[in-house]
């Protein structure tokens, strides 16, 4: 018998940028389908955090649901990848002109149903950043934030 609480159901993307002592921290939910069978749509958590402010709780993000009112098949998938294109060319293209850099390697981590379902109401799935913060961890990420 499978347990359905640790059963993987997509997988999330971890990014970190660094500049100077701060960090600026991603996590990418691609759109999902909940326990209730409703779509999550796209979500984004992120905060930037310093030696000043070392836990700065995460802000979400959700991308717009996908609407049945859209015609074409794949509609749902152009409306998500719009919104995506969107938040991120903008993110990327103000870190990249305020000097961030990507800090070692984008991180991908599985995300079980209990994760999509806190994340699709706009909460932090805290398994999931566990599991982030294990492989962080494993690749001897740095807090260098926490350094004074």
């Amino acid at each position: 018998m499978i347990d359905s609480s640790t059963e993987v159901v997509g997988h999330m993307l971890y990014l970190e940028f660094k500049h100077d002592k701060s960090s600026y921290q991603m996590m990418m939910f691609p759109p999902l389908k909940t326990s209730t069978l409703s779509q999550m749509p796209f979500t984004v958590f992120r905060r930037q955090i310093s030696p000043a402010v070392a836990r700065k709780q995460w802000r979400c993000y959700q991308g717009p649901t996908p609407s049945s009112t859209m015609p074409g098949p794949g509609s749902a998938e152009v409306q998500a990848s719009t919104w995506l294109s969107a938040l991120t060319d903008s993110t990327m293209q103000q870190l990249s002109t305020r000097g961030w850099t990507l800090y070692k390697e984008p991180i991908v981590v599985e995300l079980t149903q209990f994760d999509v379902d806190v994340a699709a109401k706009g909460k932090l799935a805290y398994k999931a950043l566990g599991r982030v913060n294990k492989a962080r961890k494993f690749l001897s990420f740095e807090d260098y934030w926490k350094q004074s």
